[in-house]
């Protein structure tokens, strides 16, 4: 597959800070430390181009990369690992042995690549400033997904018709931590006063709608937005797939307050 970031089915513009349903891509963390300095460092890894293909980023747009240490089928295969750090330096260490330390200042763009075989395990980049440990940023390989996992951003909203509440919906592994390779779709069921008014995923090439009660994961993420009616009560929202321990979340619609009369 290769990425040229313009044309159908693209309908999101890649060289931005957040994805479709909101979530900080790598590069907003780069950016963040352009714009705002200070001494804090985020790794992330390059996605590993198909056999035959090449990713190409164009224009404006950055190559596309992802905030995490779990890579299966990459095993002994070199993959590519951006350090972004407003410290001096940083070095970097996989499973506790260190595998380089490279300077990340100005002339360096705030940035310093390394080319390490994928091993699972945990990758560990470390900031140094005057000598001295000032950050560090880990990234630990998950296990197989065995559950959904569904937030909501406000548990608590108004019974008027028009309140929402976006709930994050997340494909986790035995130890609770988010499993980014997990694509099945998800089947939304809702019970209480209130109704499914979007359903998303950070997919900017994905052609689903935007209404419906399912959607396909991406990088292990979906989103629903949940819109009360004008009736008080409990909203439950279940989500289902195939595999995994199904999730659920509670949300209380309460009575929506008159409003103050004008004087």
């Amino acid at each position: 597959m290769s990425l040229l970031f313009h044309g159908y089915p693209w309908h999101a513009a890649a060289c931005g800070d957040i994805d479709l349903t909101g979530y900080r891509k790598p590069q907003s963390y780069y950016r963040d430390i352009l714009w705002n300095g200070g001494d804090r460092v985020y790794a992330t890894v390059r996605l590993p181009e198909p056999e035959g293909k090449k990713i190409i980023a164009i224009r404006w747009a950055t190559y596309p990369t992802m905030s995490t240490w779990t890579w299966p089928g990459q095993e002994g295969k070199e993959l590519q690992v951006e350090v972004y750090s407003g410290a001096e330096r940083v070095q970097l260490f996989l499973n506790d042995k260190l595998i380089g330390e490279k300077p990340t200042g100005r002339d360096e763009e705030f940035k310093a690549a390394f080319s390490v075989p994928y091993t699972p395990g945990t990758l560990k980049a470390v900031g140094y400033r005057d000598g001295r440990a000032v950050a560090e940023h880990v990234l630990a390989t998950t296990g197989n997904p065995v559950a959904l996992r569904l937030v909501a951003d406000r548990t608590a909203v108004q019974a008027d018709g028009e309140d929402l509440s976006f709930v994050a919906v997340e494909a986790v592994d035995a130890q609770g931590r988010l499993e980014p390779n997990a694509d099945q779709e998800v089947q939304f069921s809702i019970s209480g006063p209130g109704v499914i008014a979007a359903v998303a995923n950070g997919d900017g090439q994905d052609e689903a709608s935007y209404q419906g009660d399912r959607r396909k994961l991406f990088q292990g993420r979906a989103l629903v937005v949940v819109r009360t009616s004008r009736q008080a009560g409990p909203i439950k929202l279940t989500a289902t797939t195939r595999g995994l321990r199904d999730g659920s979340v509670t949300i209380e619609a309460q009575a929506a307050q008159p409003l103050p009369e004008l004087q």
